[in-house]
């Protein structure tokens, strides 16, 4: 994801791994000072209320020892941790650096500290550090090709996702995808590709045991909807925002281009049938880029480039209340009550 003049997105230490919490926020994790104590533990009680984390442009970065890459490129990422531990750059990192190993850990002991039972997590986007290629080409073996970059690529994944799923064990995680996260490089995901296919049974087990369309849309598009973890009659619709920006290109293959609206239009049809739609019961939808952030230049939103209807628009006649990255809010987990006639 990319940053704005007031928050630089490589600046983001505290931002790159921010997670609002509506029980409290996490005061100086990202910074390396004391957090504070945590607030009461957060449950549902009688208003009905539950909690959820939101994690966004985690931007791990795999590179941030030199020295490590060579071992990394030749274990398995379940034995990475191993590996880390044997770094010199026992640090945060710098101000201005994605994020390393020391601080990834950092700040998910400070989220499962602070919401130890959460009713769902969500990650919208960007798992994946700036400029991979370019990282890897110049810190892995001289002549190292594509075909070790794309494994590269797997096992970072696989490793981040790991830690996610060691921290919250038995929470269903929603997961979508940001620009950064490809194997082509920014902007470049390639769609029916064999990195979506590794991607859709990495994170199908985290959605928990009610998955949706994502097994038939995901490998295609990277977007899909699914029930909400704990509101009945709600569902979840997971945008995937890459192929709404005019920087996007298929820089790896030559498929057909990106399904862009006509699938997000799909994705949002499919949540809403007649029966629901009727009742007037909201959707939430889940995506890396605001629709319409013209200051990312996703000017046409979900409508396309050019499109004069933008994204928020398209959503809202749908029904569906739109969240961005970084974004928590309390929720009910009573589901909505239907409108009046």
């Amino acid at each position: 994801m990319e940053g704005s003049a007031l928050m630089p997105d490589r600046s983001r230490l505290a931002a790159g791994l921010l997670m609002g919490l509506w029980l409290g926020a996490i005061p100086g994790t990202a910074s390396g000072l004391p957090a504070a104590p945590p607030p009461a533990a957060a449950s549902c009680g009688d208003d009905g209320q539950g909690t959820f984390v939101a994690l966004s442009d985690l931007h791990f970065n795999p590179f941030y020892d030199p020295a490590l890459v060579p071992a990394l490129v030749r274990t398995d990422a379940a034995r990475w941790e191993a590996v880390f531990a044997g770094s010199a750059v026992k640090g945060l990192g710098a101000y201005g650096s994605d994020v390393n190993f020391p601080l990834l850990e950092s700040t998910l002991a400070a989220a499962a500290r602070f919401a130890q039972h959460p009713d769902f997590v969500l990650i919208t986007g960007d798992f994946l550090g700036h400029n991979f290629q370019q990282l890897f080409a110049k810190s892995a073996s001289p002549g190292a090709g594509n075909a070790a970059l794309r494994r590269f690529v797997q096992k970072t994944l696989r490793f981040a996702t790991a830690r996610i799923r060691r921290t919250f064990p038995r929470t269903p995680v929603i997961v979508a995808l940001g620009n950064n996260d490809s194997a082509c490089g920014d902007y470049q995901l390639q769609p029916d590709s064999s990195f979506l296919a590794d991607l859709t049974g990495l994170w199908q087990p985290l959605l928990g045991p009610a998955t949706g369309s994502f097994r038939q849309t995901f490998p295609s598009g990277g977007y899909y909807s699914l029930p909400h973890p704990t509101v009945p009659h709600l569902r979840v619709v997971v945008l995937n925002t890459v192929f709404f920006s005019p920087k996007y290109k298929n820089g790896c293959g030559n498929l057909q281009p990106a399904p862009r609206s006509r699938g997000a239009g799909a994705a949002v049809a499919r949540a809403h049938p007649a029966g629901r739609r009727a009742a007037r019961r909201p959707d939430l939808a889940r995506l890396s880029h605001p629709p319409g952030d013209r200051r990312l230049r996703h000017a046409g939103g979900i409508g396309g480039a050019g499109s004069r209807r933008g994204g928020g628009t398209l959503l809202r006649r749908a029904g569906v209340a739109v969240a961005g990255p970084s974004t928590a809010a309390p929720f009910p987990r009573r589901p909505p009550a239907p409108a009046a006639s």
